[in-house]
């Protein structure tokens, strides 16, 4: 991690500043659970959007991005301003 976050500050101003806080945890396996959605990918609390592999509808990087995508894509529709 140390020579990582070394790397980083070459390439990425402000990487490693003294107030940073690192998020984004990463695991080697998939979440053991899944955040139940309906049909326009949203939970049982509306506003919240389950996605990817912490919410157990991914099971590696590239399935992961594909399902943000499609929430994403969801949120837009029922968020963008009405024409």
């Amino acid at each position: 991690m140390r020579w990582s976050s070394l790397l980083s500050r070459e390439c990425i101003p402000d990487f490693d500043r003294k107030d940073a806080i690192i998020s984004g945890v990463e695991s080697r396996t998939s979440s053991p659970v899944r955040i139940r959605r309906d049909e326009v990918f949203e939970a049982n609390i509306r506003g919240i959007y389950p996605c990817g592999e912490g919410a157990g509808y991914a099971g590696g990087i590239t399935s992961a991005a594909m399902d943000g995508m499609k929430v994403a894509e969801a949120v837009i529709r029922k968020y963008q301003p009405f024409k």
